[in-house]
């Protein structure tokens, strides 16, 4: 549901990122940079950002830029804060993570892998002139 919502949301913000470009060229109404900025903060960052390359619209003028770029800054601590404090049962059903926490799988015990490089492990080892006994 909540992927449903965030297309439709950025669907919403490419079209009016796209009609603000029109007006700007026909010098008509325009959609305010607050509007857009919460569209960002509610989601739609993704779509402005893509926007702004597309249409080539807002990017020389700064104090969007790096609002835009505080948008997505918010976005992102927002989503890491609610998928830390949402716990391991949460994550589990909204992405299909394992529902053990992240440091329980950093302390699990995970089987050798095998060593690659210089060593007494492979089969080939002074067949190669890498390997050969060094020459005075």
């Amino acid at each position: 549901m909540i992927i449903v919502f965030l297309f439709l949301l950025n669907l919403f913000a490419l079209f009016l990122f796209d009609w603000d470009k029109t007006q700007a060229a026909r010098q008509g109404w325009r959609v305010s940079e607050r509007n857009l900025l919460f569209l960002a903060l509610c989601g739609g960052w993704p779509a402005l950002k893509l926007g702004q390359r597309w249409f080539r619209h807002k990017t020389r003028k700064q104090p969007f830029k790096s609002r835009l770029n505080l948008m997505i800054a918010l976005n992102l601590v927002a989503v890491a804060a609610i998928g830390y404090v949402a716990g391991p049962e949460l994550r589990a059903q909204a992405f299909g993570w394992p529902e053990t926490s992240l440091s329980t799988l950093l302390r699990e015990s995970h089987p050798q892998r095998p060593k690659v490089g210089f060593g007494q492990d492979r089969p080939s080892q002074g067949t190669h002139r890498f390997f050969q006994p060094a020459r005075n």
